[in-house]
């Protein structure tokens, strides 16, 4: 079980040329919501002098963004004060989304890998990342296809049962 450090990955392989090598769980999941947050960022900077509402909406609901869509609440609705109605996690969700297509796009598909890669769906994991929309940003593709570099040790993190999940939050 190791990390996606690149150096530390090449001395295990030129150490122990036959140990399986499996990629952290936690690392692979953290390159997805990274690529996403980045993207996030750099969209709300885009609207910090022309829209300050939907600069100060990307920065406050961050986390809502990078919560999966399944764990959305869809149903109760609070009074949020910079939408001045009462408004569910999703309508946020959705809200923020609709101020730009590439972020839209970008939540797509980081709300598909983390699904595919908790179902152990390797396959349709790697063809997500190998067929990525060609409308969005560098910094998204690049962040994402990151992760064929790791993927055998991705492949076989998925197949056994071995992972440091307790110990990195990702269970």
């Amino acid at each position: 079980m190791m990390d996606t450090n690149t150096p530390y990955f090449e001395l295990v392989k030129a150490v122990f040329p036959n140990a399986k090598i499996l990629t952290d769980r936690f690392h692979i999941v953290q390159q997805i919501t990274r690529a996403l947050n980045q993207l996030r960022i750099k969209t709300m900077n885009n609207f910090q002098k022309t829209e300050p509402t939907k600069y100060q909406r990307l920065k406050r609901f961050w986390k809502l963004l990078l919560k999966h869509a399944s764990d959305l609440n869809s149903s109760n609705c609070r009074y949020d004060r910079s939408f001045r109605r009462p408004m569910t996690q999703k309508a946020i969700v959705d809200e923020i989304l609709s101020y730009n297509e590439q972020l839209a796009r970008a939540y797509e598909t980081c709300q598909l890998l983390p699904y595919h890669f908790k179902h152990k769906d390797i396959h349709n994991f790697f063809d997500t990342i190998n067929s990525l929309d060609q409308r969005l940003p560098q910094c998204l593709f690049k962040k994402l296809n990151f992760l064929n570099k790791y993927k055998l040790g991705i492949h076989c993190a998925l197949i056994t049962g071995d992972s440091n999940d307790a110990l990195e939050g990702t269970r």
